[in-house]
């Protein structure tokens, strides 16, 4: 539906779908944190506020322990030490994610 809304090809283009899981991952997550709530106003907020973090947390540079900072994704601080420190500092993971995922 979303892709014929679009003008796009529901089969090759990902768009259409990454952006309906996103949405959905986003309704999970604001469900979780107001669990047994019937507070929809506050279950919207929690929405809004995790949609708030998808460009940051997609564009920044995540902090890791010790100040350590890890450029395009998640880097474990057990992968990040074993790695030799680049110019600069940054540590850089490239395009995939790795490590274990942080507590919700």
């Amino acid at each position: 539906m979303l892709a014929e809304r679009e003008g796009v090809d529901p089969v090759s283009d990902r768009r259409p779908r990454l952006l309906t899981a996103m949405i959905g991952a986003l309704v999970f997550l604001a469900n979780r944190e107001c669990e047994g709530g019937d507070d929809p106003e506050a279950m919207a907020a929690a929405f809004d506020a995790y949609a708030d973090e998808i460009t940051p947390t997609l564009a920044g540079h995540w902090v890791m322990p010790g100040g350590r900072q890890v450029a395009g994704g998640r880097t474990s601080s057990s992968q990040a030490l074993s790695q030799p420190e680049p110019a600069g500092g940054v540590l850089s993971q490239g395009p995939g994610l790795s490590g274990p995922v942080p507590p919700l």
